[in-house]
């Protein structure tokens, strides 16, 4: 385990709010979407927000937020003169749509699980303004995603990018654009080059840390999808166990994990949804860099491995292997030891060693 004392590499929240950007940048040319009509970019977040609330509704109309929305995103909607309604989270994160309610407007803040709402009517728009975009692409229900592009620490000049799913909506949105509210085309594509190669290595690092928490916790995991740069990997909590006590467990390793309900708690105009708040609690992100060394990733797998065997919830998806586990606690501590034992139902297991060929490997918390 990380002494108390030993910092972390910067995860990729800290390097986008620092407000500076890398300084090597990639030879390679920007992406054809990056310079195409779908895609505008403007100097700030608001501003972004301001001119789609302006363009895809009316006055008075109601604007569909999830139960966690962020306060400057519900106050944007309140300024514009519209009727923001947090609605329910789903299991994954996502925002749960009723397909009765008629709002004039969607506003995703993707967690876990951007892209899965479906059986809406109403536009649908995906704010990843906390992070960066990857490909350029959009899911066939979605009409604009916001991204950011994080150019200052100031948010007044942090720059945001409106990737739209129709051409015609994007030029009527930058003609609504002062001219001093825009970025050019070359500045634009300045920033990706910048940009590009820390998203590479930040989708490295995430990747090794997805692997190494299915590999050795056995857990649902989840990253951000279409098109977002993921700030980490998303752990949920099993059933089979009490979500705040595996959370204080997992903290209580030095690794630089969130739990949800701290992270980004319900926002008060929705603190009677409580199967939202219940869903926040069965969730925690693991944050990664893009500078994260190999010993930094699997010390942020390691603190959901050890919550997961203190609560007997390690390699809840692979009950065999859980109970190969428990069988060869059995073997080396006795049937009274007080270590590993599954909270889950697992099947009887003749040979442990099948799954663990050394002791030593069953033993030892590592990817």
């Amino acid at each position: 385990m990380r002494g108390v004392n030993e910092p972390y590499s910067p995860s990729l929240a800290q390097w986008l709010t620092a407000g500076h950007t890398p300084t090597a940048p990639s030879a390679a040319p920007p992406p054809s979407w990056l310079t195409s009509g779908r895609a505008v970019a403007v100097r700030n977040v608001a501003l972004a927000r301001r001119g789609l609330l302006t363009l895809l509704t009316a006055p008075g109309q109601s604007v569909h937020l999830p139960a966690n929305a962020t306060h400057d995103l519900v106050e944007t909607v309140k300024r514009s003169r519209l009727q923001p309604c947090l609605r329910p989270l789903a299991e994954d994160l996502s925002l749960a749509v009723v397909a009765d309610d008629f709002p004039a407007l969607i506003w995703a803040q993707p967690q876990a699980a951007a892209g899965t709402i479906q059986g809406h009517r109403a536009p649908l728009v995906l704010d990843h303004a906390a992070t960066l975009p990857v490909d350029g692409m959009l899911p066939p229900n979605v009409a604009v995603a916001i991204y950011g592009l994080h150019l200052s620490a100031d948010p007044k000049d942090a720059g945001a990018l409106l990737l739209f799913a129709d051409d015609a909506l994007a030029a009527v949105f930058a003609n609504a654009i002062p001219v001093a509210g825009r970025i050019s085309a070359a500045s634009l594509a300045r920033v990706w080059q910048h940009w590009q190669p820390l998203i590479t290595r930040q989708q490295d690092r995430v990747a090794q840390v997805q692997q190494g928490i299915a590999q050795a916790a056995g857990l649902h995991t989840a990253i951000a999808a279409d098109g977002a740069l993921p700030h980490g990997v998303f752990v949920q909590i099993p059933a089979e166990c009490d979500a705040a006590t595996f959370a204080v467990y997992a903290l209580s390793e030095n690794t630089p994990l969130h739990w949800l309900p701290q992270w980004r708690p319900l926002h008060p105009w929705a603190v009677t949804e409580r199967k939202s708040a219940t869903v926040l609690a069965r969730w925690m992100l693991a944050p990664v860099g893009p500078n994260f060394s190999d010993e930094e990733v699997e010390q942020t797998v390691l603190g959901v491995v050890k919550a997961a065997e203190y609560l007997g919830v390690r390699w809840q998806l692979d009950p065999p292997r859980a109970a190969a586990y428990a069988a060869l606690m059995d073997i080396t501590y006795g049937p009274g030891h007080d270590a590993y034992r599954p909270a889950f139902a697992t099947p009887v297991v003749v040979d442990p060693h099948a799954y663990f060929p050394t002791q030593v490997e069953a033993l030892a918390c590592k990817l």
